[in-house]
C-alpha cells in the first residue's frame, strides 16, 4: 500500500481467502491493514464469491445474449466511421 503510495484514510473494504495467514484478525494481513486503516473491513472471499455468482449468472441464456448485445453495441459505436 505505501508502494502504491494509496491514502489508507479512504480504504473501506479487504477481502482475501479464508488463509489464517492473510484473515486472521489478530496477526493476519487483516489485522495489519486495519491496523494501518480503521475504516478497512475484513470481508471473506468476497471476491471469490461474486465471481461465483457472476459465473452462475452466465449460465442463463437471456443474460448472456444481453451482455452479448451489449458488447457488440459498445464495439459498434466505438468502431464507427464517424466516431473515428
Amino acid at each position: 500500500m505505501n508502494e502504491l503510495g494509496l491514502d489508507k484514510n479512504t480504504l473501506v473494504g479487504q477481502g482475501y481467502d479464508g488463509a489464517a495467514y492473510m484473515s486472521s484478525e489478530a496477526v493476519g494481513a487483516a489485522a495489519v491493514v486495519r491496523n494501518e486503516a480503521p475504516l478497512a473491513v475484513y470481508f471473506h472471499c468476497a471476491m471469490h464469491m461474486l465471481n461465483l455468482c457472476a459465473s452462475e449468472t452466465f449460465r442463463v441464456t437471456a443474460v448472456r445474449n444481453c451482455v452479448d448485445t451489449v458488447g457488440q453495441m459498445t464495439s459498434f459505436f466505438n468502431n464507427s466511421p464517424k466516431r473515428e
